[in-house]
């Protein structure tokens, strides 16, 4: 079942069942990188590991001569006491019914000083197993809850190229490990590689930096940072805007705007009075959507896919655009005969917050609501526009079934 979507529009919440929504995320763009660079360790596992318990036991009649078998890692020991813990990991048994373990003499030892070849011998015949350490990967986060896992600027706060490493990659991210110290008494300790496209992030877009978790043993799994910057809304896009008389929720209601980008932002409104030598409406008119032209201010807010405001990541405050430009809007006399169309708003939304928003225009086709008994009122004005709203709520419901 598709997620709930609300559409505003004309002064009223409208609900549409949208099929195949699904939860949107912020998409790193991948690119191949030049070099990979290894970071100061981070930290350090020391990690002994208590006295084996005994494993599953396998017979030496079912032992098959130089099988692989695969076990945790004995960190934290070395000599007699790694042996001890090996052979209990292998349990390799004189039969189903006499549990006494087989002696285990080691062959080989790899670098950590973990026996890679041993040799279990009853009587007359003698049996070789290779052991493989199942190793924990190392992992990389990015501070508490990996909240700083995708970085938001815009091309006024991106870190120059000269700052790019202390801002970016190497700001609140840590590589970690649950491995420990090596049978020769060497600690583990994990570090980063890091590999990116670019440094130099001063234009809008989104940029991505590949993280990978490394310690003595192993090597973990690649993991994305994205680096969004953020340029400034499309302002034209509000150009000419209109609204429909009687729509207060358009009036006093927010919207989206994207710019060449697809960088999305949240718009709010402010009416401001008119004066007598630009003749606009009174803000407190607008906000009743009265018709009328009307002197507005609006600003803009960064948001995510999910309509989350989204803050900056190197002043920690709201990433907020102000439309410096005079802007007017129009509110569309519905009531009037000469209106042809009518302009309407929708907000698309997930889980309450505005995701999208489409705007357009519907035929003034309608059936004009007759005109309330008696004298002309403000309140049978405010009933024939209301009438009328509904009229063009009914006829755009039909349009988008």
């Amino acid at each position: 079942m598709g997620k709930i979507k609300t559409l505003a529009l004309t002064g009223i919440m409208l609900s549409s069942t949208v099929l195949g929504a699904s939860p949107l995320i912020v998409q790193a763009k991948e690119t191949a990188a030049p070099s990979i660079t290894a970071t100061n360790a981070l930290s350090q596992a020391t990690t002994s590991t208590a006295t084996a318990a005994k494993g599953t036991a396998t017979t030496f009649k079912d032992l098959e001569n130089n099988a692989t078998m695969s076990v945790a890692p004995i960190f934290g020991k070395s000599g007699s006491d790694f042996n001890t813990d090996l052979a209990n990991e292998l349990n390799i048994t004189t039969s189903s019914t006499d549990t006494t373990q087989i002696p285990m003499t080691v062959v080989d030892s790899n670098k950590f000083g973990f026996a890679t070849k041993v040799t279990f011998t009853s009587g007359d015949t003698t049996k070789t197993v290779n052991v493989q350490y199942n190793y924990a990967k190392p992992t990389v986060a990015f501070g508490k809850d990996n909240a700083s896992q995708v970085m938001n600027f815009t091309t006024k706060t991106a870190p120059e190229q000269v700052n790019f490493a202390k801002d970016v990659v190497n700001k609140d991210v840590t590589a970690a490990t649950t491995n420990g110290t090596d049978a020769k008494g060497v600690k583990n300790s994990a570090t980063l590689l890091t590999d990116m496209s670019t440094s130099d992030i001063q234009d809008p877009g989104s940029y991505t930096v590949t993280y990978t978790a490394k310690d003595n043993y192993t090597t973990g799994d690649a993991v994305n940072r994205t680096v969004n910057v953020f340029a400034e809304p499309d302002w034209t896009q509000l150009k000419g805007r209109q609204i429909t008389s009687g729509d207060t929720v358009g009036a006093k209601g927010q919207f989206v705007i994207k710019n060449s980008q697809g960088q999305k932002f949240l718009v709010t409104t402010t009416a401001v009075d008119g004066t007598t030598e630009n003749d606009y409406g009174k803000a407190a008119d607008f906000a009743l959507a009265k018709a009328g032209i009307y002197s507005v201010k609006y600003s803009a807010q960064a948001i995510d896919d999910k309509g989350n405001k989204l803050t900056d990541s190197s002043t920690g405050k709201a990433m907020t655009f102000n439309d410096d430009n005079p802007a007017t809007v129009q509110v569309v006399d519905a009531t009037s005969s000469d209106t042809e169309k009518l302009p309407y708003t929708i907000n698309f939304t997930y889980d309450k917050n505005i995701v999208d928003t489409q705007t357009g225009t519907t035929d003034n086709n309608l059936v004009t609501p007759e005109e309330p008994a008696g004298s002309s009122t403000a309140s049978d004005t405010t009933d024939k526009t209301n009438a009328t709203t509904r009229l063009i709520q009914q006829r755009l419901i039909q349009q988008l079934m």
